[in-house]
């Protein structure tokens, strides 16, 4: 029995104060990596392709560990993976601190991935199962101001870290603060017993979805370098498809498997995942698009950047707690379908965004995108914890956020890709409609220069490199375009399947 610095009555807000400044830290070193893509791009030499990945692989990772993590947690205890999650997220962050190329720093971000994998299905179920069923969405709602916070700080934070240090001290800073956060759950959470299931895990199933996920993501991540049609990005696919036909073959008859049986035949838990699953592709969309468009088309820092995305980050994590409070007084379609709906509406004004920057537009639909998350997610995240079975919580969260994360990482990949694939055939074009006279090395070099995340405009020498600046943000803007329509057209399908399929979930007093 570990000695508490606060009374029984306390604790649970205490434990809620440790866990909302955990998921604030997350997020902040999440898009605040966005924000650094530009200076770490030019720092070492990396195009915006293999960049991604420090996003994409980043949230991939998690994705492909998170299902295991929470089984782990139900069987080990939630406190004990928590705290291993929190200590390899640190001893990452110093990795990605010291890297000097682009392949150790991603190999960091892909170990962050994993101990953030560990740290979130313990982490909701903690809150979760602390506070009585009618503060629950209050709590879930709590947490996710605190990813609003986190999303609303790392955008400045990061671009302050970039403008009076340098982009590393985004995940030196990461150190301090998971220390912090490890004293107070220790002193906060009551240590478990060895074992506190007789399940056993389930390795040979974690191997083989994670496997498979890993290996459909890189195939649909390489149709921008080896073309869509291509034998090679095919072969990859199925490859992966076939091992995630194993993964749920394998499961059918075994006791202990990874994902509960009939988990999915749940109706509301099912809606809470497409929903929450297509509002964070969304929502990933946005992140690294616009940090393009502001810093590559707008021409802002990085730290003017991340002030212009408050009006988005700060309406997220003011609203998130009336989302999960809305889930604990009504039927939580209501407050997840609202949010849906002006998420479409902010959307739809990003429609508009053109070359010349107008912030009459940029930032009412930075707003509106923001309250739209900050009332969709939270009740996601508070309906699909009151539909299951508290014996396995944790499992459930751990599938609920790996859905979450792959809707992140694909997001990710469908948007640079798409902003490459369709922008460079728009940006040749307009070269010949403007009559550039350019040899196949300019071109070449041309496309490079649109491709990366930062800009070498030493690689344009030998033609006019104002007209050639001006044609990409055109190209970059027509690219954009079709991103935010397909963006708009997944906000209205996770729009359509909430109202279908989370009408049944329980309401609550």
């Amino acid at each position: 029995m570990n000695k508490f610095m606060f009374p029984q009555s306390w604790r649970p807000w205490a434990l809620l104060s440790a866990m909302t400044f955990l998921v604030t830290l997350i997020n902040i070193d999440y898009t605040a990596v966005n924000i650094a893509l530009i200076l770490i791009s030019k720092d070492l030499e990396a195009d915006l392709n293999t960049l991604q990945w420090l996003l994409s692989g980043y949230i991939l990772a998690w994705a492909t560990a998170v299902v295991a993590a929470g089984q782990l947690a139900d069987i080990f205890g939630k406190r004990r993976i928590l705290l291993i999650g929190l200590t390899m997220f640190s001893l990452a962050s110093l990795w990605c601190g010291f890297a000097q190329s682009e392949a150790v720093l991603i190999t960091g971000r892909l170990l962050q991935g994993l101990g953030g994998a560990l740290i979130a299905p313990p982490l909701y179920t903690l809150i979760f199962s602390v506070f009585p069923e009618n503060k629950q969405g209050l709590a879930i709602g709590a947490l996710g101001a605190g990813v609003g916070v986190g999303l609303a700080m790392g955008p400045t934070f990061g671009g302050a870290l970039i403008e009076y240090l340098n982009w590393r001290w985004i995940f030196l800073i990461n150190i301090p603060l998971c220390l912090i956060t490890i004293l107070v759950t220790m002193l906060c959470v009551e240590k478990e017993p060895s074992r506190i299931s007789e399940h056993k895990f389930d390795l040979s199933g974690s191997l083989l979805l994670g496997l498979s996920l890993v290996t459909i993501v890189f195939g649909i991540n390489e149709m921008e370098n080896w073309g869509p049609l291509s034998l090679s990005v095919w072969s990859v696919i199925s490859l992966g498809a076939v091992m995630l036909g194993l993964f749920i073959y394998s499961s059918r008859n075994k006791t202990n498997r990874l994902i509960p049986k009939g988990l999915f035949a749940n109706k509301p838990f099912l809606g809470c995942v497409i929903g929450y699953t297509a509002v964070e592709m969304v929502f990933s969309i946005v992140l690294v698009s616009m940090g393009l468009y502001l810093q590559n088309v707008l021409g802002y820092s990085a730290y003017d950047s991340g002030i212009i995305f408050l009006s988005m980050t700060l309406a997220f994590g003011l609203l998130s707690p009336f989302g999960g409070r809305m889930v604990d007084r009504m039927d939580a379609r209501i407050p997840a379908c609202l949010g849906i709906a002006i998420l479409t509406l902010g959307m739809s004004l990003a429609l508009l965004f053109g070359t010349n920057g107008n912030m009459y537009i940029i930032l009412p639909s930075l707003t509106l995108i923001g309250v739209g998350l900050g009332i969709a997610l939270p009740s996601f995240n508070a309906a699909m914890m009151k539909t299951m079975d508290p014996s396995i919580l944790s499992t459930a969260s751990g599938v609920f956020v790996m859905f979450s994360a792959l809707g992140g990482s694909l997001g990710v990949v469908f948007c640079t890709s798409l902003l490459v694939g369709l922008g460079e055939p728009f940006l040749e074009h307009m070269t010949i409609a403007n009559n550039m006279d350019l040899s196949s090395v300019q071109i070449e070099h041309l496309m490079t220069v649109f491709g990366s995340a930062y800009r070498d405009l030493q690689l344009l020498t030998g033609m006019d490199v104002d007209l050639a600046v001006s044609l990409m943000n055109e190209a970059f803007v027509k690219a954009n375009w079709w991103v935010m329509l397909t963006a708009v057209t997944l906000s209205m399908i996770a729009l359509a399947v909430s109202y279908r399929l989370i009408k049944i979930a329980p309401r609550q007093a």
